[in-house]
């Protein structure tokens, strides 16, 4: 068995046990990481609260070794059960620049089955704080077999072959050669001649590694997030390897009314960025609308409205809270114009917005919420405090869209970053946020007649 012999000495952690906490979906004192950020929120039908966030032990950093873990609540918000449903260990758990990293967390739920998206990057790169600047490329090969290199070679000249009925694959050298002894499992998991080695082909150590490229990473749980499946990798459907990055857009994915799943979704490269979102009526096949703009908009979410548009809005640098709607012609979706809402004081608009559609009208109208930072007075470098719900009333007989009413979530002066809303049962809302600056998270529920 041959190893890297260049490598750090990485300490490999143990995933954290399950948990349960009665504070907030999570919980420092019990959930093992210090810090959390990006969280995303979705209600099952019988009332179930499902959580996501990243856990960023003890960083505040896009990077250096993350996982994502997830917390449920059957009861109404007042208690909740914490599991790590992405785990690697590499990072030790610990800030760890050599560490793979799992990041903005995505979740829509389909008939109770739950669908949790990802950004992976594998060990050592990452957007904004990596020792390596991602190469353009999807990971994979025109047959959607996934690129490798030896840790002796520059070139990608391995690939991962099939998964047999074990749940196994061979590493396959461009040649047609297998490379004897090395297997790998549907998480990508290392074997040599059937032992596990503990080591993973996203790892920095790894013997046989990745694309230094983003990857999203797709898993479902069927049972309210208890244990979660092998992933799907959606590169090779969705990826355009002139990107260094494309990844998702946090917060909660959208299912529409005819069953059809939708992931917010975004392109980065050096600095240019632009939304789109893919899109799936199967959980398998996946396909990607064109891009918003160019360099106008980031990160985003997803409603759909009465008439079947879909409408965005999306992180921008406009000083506005902007929505665009999508409509789909029989074979894929035309985006129509940007429109400006509320003015956003400062740099409140460049962050994520979060969205949700209401299962209720009023007057005929669909009431649409926007939560984001609407103060800059205290992080104005940012411009992430003093968060406020947008009531938006959309009128589909005629397609017009009034701003309806401004709620505050809490002080104009505390810290507003990342959020996400999700309906409860019984139509009250439920807003998770990043409020501290160490960050960590605030849970509320808004009754919903206060909203409007």
């Amino acid at each position: 068995m041959k190893l890297n012999p260049r490598i750090p000495n990485n300490i490999i952690g143990i995933r954290p046990a399950d948990s349960i906490s009665e504070r907030m979906p999570f919980d420092p004192l019990t959930t093992g990481s210090t810090q959390f950020r990006i969280p995303a929120v979705v209600t099952l039908s019988d009332g179930t609260i499902v959580t996501a966030a990243d856990a960023r032990w003890n960083t505040c950093a896009d990077g250096c070794g993350l996982d994502t873990v997830v917390s449920v609540s059957e009861d109404g918000g007042h208690t909740w059960r914490s599991t790590y449903a992405n785990y690697l260990g590499d990072n030790g758990n610990s800030v760890n620049i050599y560490s793979t990293a799992f990041i903005d967390p995505c979740l829509l739920a389909k008939d109770d089955v739950i669908y949790l998206l990802v950004d992976l990057w594998p060990g050592g790169v990452a957007l904004n704080s990596s020792r390596f600047r991602p190469v353009p490329s999807t990971g994979y090969d025109e047959s959607g077999r996934l690129l490798l290199r030896s840790y002796s070679d520059k070139e990608f000249n391995y690939r991962l072959g099939e998964f047999d009925e074990n749940g196994l694959a061979k590493i396959v050298h461009i040649n047609g050669s297998e490379v004897p002894g090395y297997t790998a499992d549907k998480w990508f998991n290392l074997y040599w001649n059937g032992e596990d080695i503990h080591s993973n082909l996203f790892y920095y150590t790894a013997p046989y590694c990745v694309c230094p490229t983003s990857f999203l990473y797709l898993t479902k749980s069927e049972d309210k997030g208890k244990t979660w499946s092998a992933p799907l990798m959606l590169n090779p459907m969705v990826k355009n390897a002139c990107e260094p990055f494309y990844g998702i857009g946090p917060g909660r994915g959208l299912v529409t009314k005819s069953g059809r799943m939708m992931f917010p979704c975004y392109y980065y490269d050096r600095g240019e960025q632009g939304m789109s979102f893919i899109y799936s009526d199967d959980g398998e096949s996946w396909h990607r609308s064109p891009t918003l703009g160019f360099n106008l908009s980031s990160e985003s979410q997803l409603v759909e409205l009465s008439d079947g548009k879909i409408r965005a809005f999306f992180r921008n640098w406009m000083s506005s809270l902007c929505y665009a709607d999508a409509s789909f012609n029989g074979s894929g979706y035309v985006w129509g114009e940007i429109v400006k809402t509320a003015e956003l004081p400062g740099r409140a608009s460049n962050c994520q917005i979060a969205a949700l559609r209401h299962s209720r009208q009023i007057d005929g109208c669909d009431v649409l919420f926007a939560a984001c930072p609407a103060n800059p007075d205290r992080h104005r470098d940012s411009g992430r405090c003093g968060g406020a719900i947008h009531t938006f009333l959309y009128n589909p007989a005629n397609g017009e869209t009034k701003l309806h009413k401004v709620t505050p979530v809490n002080g104009g002066n505390d810290f507003y970053g990342y959020s996400c809303l999700t309906e409860l049962a019984g139509g009250d809302l439920g807003l998770i946020w990043e409020s501290e600056s160490d960050i960590n998270f605030t849970w509320k529920v808004f009754p919903y007649p206060e909203l409007v």
